[in-house]
């Protein structure tokens, strides 16, 4: 018997064997990150709008007004990051009533509030559409004004950009 040491050989099918589940999880790697390197990288703007949530009653206007401000925003179950109300501020709501005459007037309400949440967020600037998590900003469009303790659909009223 002979106990010869024999060199290792290179073998061309583990060669390629090996290249193929290298490629493998390369592939893998680059679907499941591509997305969030992207994101990271795309230019940022910072998004500035304004909401307001009209006929609101007094007890809501009163729990609102006892919140922190800047407070995170939250979509779904988790917190919107760069996103924050930055402050709420709060109007009689103005009604209309028909006056003795026959005419129509506008009055204020005394028990209605129009409630206006003023908010900010950093977001991507390559989208073709302002989104603040899920949710579309356009001027005209309801908004969902979330935090940890508020939940009100308002009005987007305002908004500007500005690139970062």
């Amino acid at each position: 018997m002979s106990t010869e040491k024999r060199a290792p050989r290179f073998n061309i099918v583990d060669a390629l064997v090996l290249a193929a589940v290298l490629l493998v999880a390369a592939g893998v790697c680059y679907q499941l990150f591509s997305a969030q390197v992207a994101k990271l990288a795309a230019p940022k703007v910072k998004l500035s709008f304004v909401a307001t949530s009209y006929n609101v009653r007094w007890e809501y206007v009163e729990s609102l007004l006892k919140e922190q401000m800047p407070d995170k925003m939250v979509a779904g179950n988790s917190i919107v990051p760069d996103a924050l109300v930055t402050g709420i501020s709060y109007r009689n709501s103005v009604v209309q009533v028909d006056l003795p005459d026959g005419t129509v007037g506008a009055t204020e309400d005394p028990v209605r509030f129009d409630v206006t949440f003023t908010m900010e967020a950093v977001i991507p600037s390559d989208n073709a559409i302002l989104k603040v998590g899920a949710q579309e900003v356009r001027v005209g469009k309801q908004f969902i004004i979330k935090t940890k303790t508020i939940e009100l659909a308002g009005m987007v009223t305002r908004l500007s950009t500005q690139d970062l």
